[in-house]
């Protein structure tokens, strides 16, 4: 099994030196998956409300996006589809959704990310450099496709805005030497291929089609539109909003509850 391992890490340094020579673009199609604990108290929800609720959680969180990508550059964002409302009322049930997602563009060259999110409305730009993502390669292998991938983890740290504890999010990421890209959805990099899988706390983006060297090319643009911000800056504002909306919230209304999505 470790001769086994250390072949194919032979193997992805060979194909890196092999494509150093040559450049390498593609459109990679993900889907997302989220998994969510909703208690429907029958108290707040009524019961023939219910299915109806939960059908509009999972039409928020079940998504497809692009990842446009080059050797040094990449940008992933949501698929063109008919605009859905951040809010969804069904008979007094509401389902509301915050920090949406635009646009994400690396350049790994320059070591820097540019990230567009809707925050209730107004957009944001958020500006910063990569951090240095330290990976365990594991052993594990599983196809995707018609490609074999590698499994990678690590653990992201934060702070809860509210107690101050550090919140520890296991991520596993299954990348694939045959695509010696070293990006994949959002800021997720650093691993010796690109990365079609990504599960990252209870969200998951699966990788379902790639294009490489699309005829028409890619389409690799930095997003521009919102106020340039700082990773913390949008961070302590986000939270900022998220405290105020929870202050402000009705209570024992009886017919509504929210639902808050962050990708």
């Amino acid at each position: 099994m470790l001769k086994k391992y250390l072949l194919s890490i032979f193997i992805c340094c060979f194909i890196f030196q092999v494509s150093s020579s040559q450049e390498i673009t593609g459109i990679a199609t993900y889907k997302s998956f989220m998994k969510f604990d909703v208690e429907l108290d029958s108290m707040q929800v009524p019961k023939e409300l219910q299915a109806d609720l939960l059908k509009a959680i999972k039409q928020q969180t079940q998504k497809e996006y692009e990842l446009h990508f080059s050797s040094t550059e990449s940008v992933f964002k949501e698929k063109e589809q008919l605009a859905q409302p951040s809010a969804n009322f069904m008979s007094g049930a509401m389902v509301s959704s915050t920090g949406g997602f635009g646009v994400s563009y690396k350049n790994l060259k320059e070591n820097r990310y540019v990230t567009q999110r809707d925050l209730l409305g107004k957009l944001f730009l958020i500006s910063d450099t990569l951090k240095n993502q330290e990976w365990s390669l594991e052993k594990e292998t599983k196809n995707i496709g018609d490609y074999t991938c590698f499994k990678a983890t690590r653990v992201r740290t934060s702070e809860d805005t509210e107690t101050g504890e550090t919140i520890e999010t296991p991520i596993t990421a299954w990348y694939t030497p045959q695509i010696p890209i070293a990006t994949g959805p959002f800021t997720y990099d650093g691993l010796p291929g690109l990365i079609l899988e990504i599960t990252d706390g209870k969200s998951t983006y699966l990788c379902s089609q790639v294009v490489l060297n699309p005829k028409n090319g890619v389409k690799i643009e930095q997003p521009k539109k919102g106020k340039k911000v700082s990773n913390e800056e949008f961070e302590e504002i986000q939270a900022k909003k998220m405290k105020e909306m929870r202050e402000n919230a009705p209570v024992g209304d009886g017919n509504s509850i929210e639902f808050t999505i962050q990708n």
